[in-house]
């Protein structure tokens, strides 16, 4: 991000780089616009991943508590925090906000403790040194809050759903990327929402929620395996007899392009792409191929009249599997 906003990315020479991991979409979308010639390179998007083995959810939350952990800094957006949590008070006397933070800038924290002041809420709030530890410092809280004005992921909220936080995130460009939509707010109203919901009946179901959520969208595992795909991509041959421009070896080959594959020949393929019998039948290459998976389409279709339109119409859904099989390698 930090290269992103300052200017950084045009002093690179692009036509020395081949591959570029983004850590959100925004981020592929503006500099490709600031970077043209990085457009010869293949990107991933591809977020910061959480460990959620090391983050368990604590039995006995007390219901309301909300943390923050964050350095002290304008990116944190401290005055829409305060004002959530001031507004969120005015309907439930019983919340704190607990901040564990290390501080960047003085100014911020002159301002926020002014904030603090002027709205009456200084007894309410309580800081924290930093935490090397929140597994520790998550296990009595319940909700987390990310103000921010800009994130790539905000680990530190990630790892607090890991542990059964509910996240009430401020709607930072990609965040819904990252999080469920009906945590994330817009307003000062619908944060302040967002804190008053607790149902003891139901917390701790929640609490499992999240921390599924997690699992499923933000853990190692899945940025693992989503970097091996991307750095090991596998090699596709598409192989048919027909050679007319709107043949379907030819739309098949450029979807798994797209897709981040590398296209081959059938001797050293992964995946082998049949698109008529008869290639089988006279090819040794493709009948003896090691490649993981041949698949193939039994008529070969010709011609521009209705009834090869039509046919090719039929073929779509062929297209858009196409497009997911790199995701399932």
């Amino acid at each position: 991000g930090y290269e992103l906003h300052n200017g950084l990315l045009s002093q690179v020479d692009w036509s020395k780089v081949d591959e570029v991991i983004f850590t959100a979409y925004y981020q592929q979308v503006l500099a490709l616009q600031q970077c043209p010639a990085m457009g010869r390179c293949r990107t991933l998007v591809c977020h910061a991943g959480i460990d959620c083995e090391k983050y368990l959810i604590a039995a006995g939350k007390p219901g309301n508590k909300v943390a923050m952990a964050c350095y002290g800094n304008y990116k944190k957006n401290f005055p829409l925090a305060l004002q959530v949590f001031k507004k969120a008070l005015g309907c439930r006397e019983d919340l704190e906000l607990h901040i564990a933070v290390e501080w960047q800038d003085s100014r911020i924290k002159l301002y926020v403790e002014t904030l603090l002041r002027e709205m009456e809420i200084k007894e309410k709030v309580f800081f924290h040194p930093w935490q090397s530890d929140l597994n520790k410092f998550y296990a009595d809280k319940d909700y987390y809050l990310s103000a921010s004005i800009e994130e790539s992921l905000h680990v530190a909220c990630g790892e607090a759903m890991a542990c059964g936080l509910k996240p009430v995130v401020h709607c930072w460009e990609s965040a819904d990327d990252h999080y469920p939509a009906e945590n994330i707010f817009t307003t000062v109203d619908q944060g302040a929402e967002l804190l008053n919901h607790w149902d003891e009946s139901v917390s701790y179901p929640e609490q499992k929620e999240y921390r599924q959520w997690a699992l499923d969208h933000l853990d190692m595992a899945v940025v693992d395996a989503k970097l091996s795909r991307f750095l090991n991509p596998p090699r596709v041959a598409v192989l048919a007899r027909d050679s007319e421009p709107h043949r379907i070896e030819g739309r098949l080959a450029e979807s798994f392009s797209a897709n981040g594959c590398l296209l081959g020949v059938e001797e050293n393929a992964d995946i082998v792409v049949v698109c008529d019998p008869q290639v089988i039948a006279g090819s040794e290459n493709v009948r003896n191929t090691k490649a993981k998976r041949v698949f193939w389409c039994s008529e070969l279709i010709t011609g521009d009249d209705e009834v090869a339109q039509a046919k090719r119409e039929a073929m779509l859904p062929a297209f858009a599997w196409a497009d997911n099989i790199f995701a399932c390698h």
